[in-house]
């Protein structure tokens, strides 16, 4: 097997190299975590140094859950919002082309694209409204290929976030949005019936046949009201991003208050491996906020603009 590593630069957001075949690389590289990106037999892999620069390999997904495991593709990374979602979605598409020429496509897919959990104002690392960008390019991307392949027929995608992750909005600080798509999704329709997670999972349960896991889902209402009997089959075209990809947080600032907030964001995401939903959200919220609106413009709520050590923490006390 031909083996070859390639050292990418923070700036260089979208490279290609040939080797038997035009490649797509993405940075993978972050201020503390250098990822590189293995190229074996035009398999795209990403290689991991820890952050006193010792190599530990492949980074290759992995459950703890030996059923699950073994149906796992392997290829694709993680939770790391230094990984591209655009990467992701590469690993993605490569497989589902090759299940739709094999016409042995999965009845369930589930995979995660993270990095709207964006990465703060960590210096060197993609900015949150570039790491947004990302993340809507890659699901687009992935719907426009579903959507245009010959499953689209006898295809529903649930979209939803983990969680809200303290996000208040005009309602209520427990709501987050949530996607269905499908041709037989009431299209240009807000459902403003109260769903929760386990609705969604009743919903692809009923769609698959499958019996209840317990309680909670056994007594969860299906999501009919998202739905309709007339199938629209119109496919999907991915809207480009506007906002630069490689748009990235500075390195350093004269500003000793942003140069608290960066500290704040690189300590926020400090745990190797990743950890998801680790930081605490009353600090990514602000810095996301400060990082799109200016260091001048006080989060809503607030006052004036806060260093990180006035910003109350979060109980966490629902977090698993």
């Amino acid at each position: 097997m031909r083996s070859r590593q390639v050292r990418i630069a923070a700036r260089d957001q979208v490279r290609t190299l040939r080797q038997g075949r035009v490649e797509r690389i993405h940075t993978l590289q972050g201020s503390e975590v250098e990822t590189r990106i293995e190229i074996q037999d035009g398999i795209q892999l990403p290689a991991v140094d820890d952050r006193r620069g010792n190599r530990v390999g492949i980074m290759q997904a992995k459950s703890d859950i030996p059923s699950l495991d073994a149906l796992l593709n392997r290829e694709y990374p993680p939770y790391d919002t230094h990984i591209p979602d655009q990467y992701r979605a590469d690993v993605f598409l490569a497989d589902f082309e090759r299940r739709v020429a094999n016409r042995d496509l999965a009845n369930l897919t589930v995979m995660l694209l993270c990095n709207d959990h964006t990465s703060g104002v960590t210096p060197g690392v993609a900015t949150p409204r570039a790491q947004i960008a990302d993340n809507d390019l890659a699901l687009g991307r992935v719907i426009e290929a579903v959507s245009t392949s010959p499953y689209w027929r006898e295809t529903a995608i649930f979209v939803v976030q983990d969680d809200a992750a303290g996000g208040l909005d005009h309602v209520d600080g427990h709501r987050s949005p949530a996607f269905v798509i499908s041709p037989y999704a009431k299209r240009k329709y807000v459902d403003h019936t109260y769903y929760t997670q386990i609705d969604v999972v009743r919903t692809i349960e009923q769609i698959l046949g499958l019996p209840a896991m317990n309680q909670h889902d056994l007594a969860a209402a299906p999501m009919r009201t998202a739905f309709t009997d007339s199938p629209d089959m119109t496919p999907y075209k991915a809207v480009p991003n506007e906002v630069p990809l490689d748009e990235m947080n500075p390195a350093s600032s004269a500003s000793r208050i942003e140069r608290a907030w960066q500290q704040a964001s690189r300590k926020m995401f400090s745990a190797w491996p990743p950890v998801p939903d680790a930081p605490d959200p009353n600090l990514l919220n602000r810095a996301i906020w400060y990082a799109t609106n200016g260091f001048h413009v006080p989060y809503p709520g607030d006052g004036r603009v806060l260093w990180p050590s006035d910003v109350p923490r979060s109980k966490r006390q629902d977090r698993d």
